[in-house]
């Protein structure tokens, strides 16, 4: 339960930029978003690198098992 409450006041922080343009939350909200974004960011080229170096593996061990 405690897990979808964070969520939810993510998405509001996320859109309450969109909501209430003019406000204070504004730039914490923009820090917010651009940080967000930065992790996934992040996450998602790690990811690939470890997908390549997975592929390489799986190439590698294909090649052998040829010879």
């Amino acid at each position: 339960m405690k897990k979808y409450r964070i969520i939810v006041f993510s998405i509001f922080f996320v859109f309450a930029g969109a909501i209430f343009p003019e406000s204070a939350l504004s730039e914490s909200v923009n820090l917010l978003n651009n940080s967000i974004t930065m992790i996934s960011l992040v996450l998602t080229a790690a990811l690939v690198f470890f997908m390549q170096a997975g592929f390489a593996m799986v190439e590698t061990g294909l090649t052998r098992a040829g010879s």
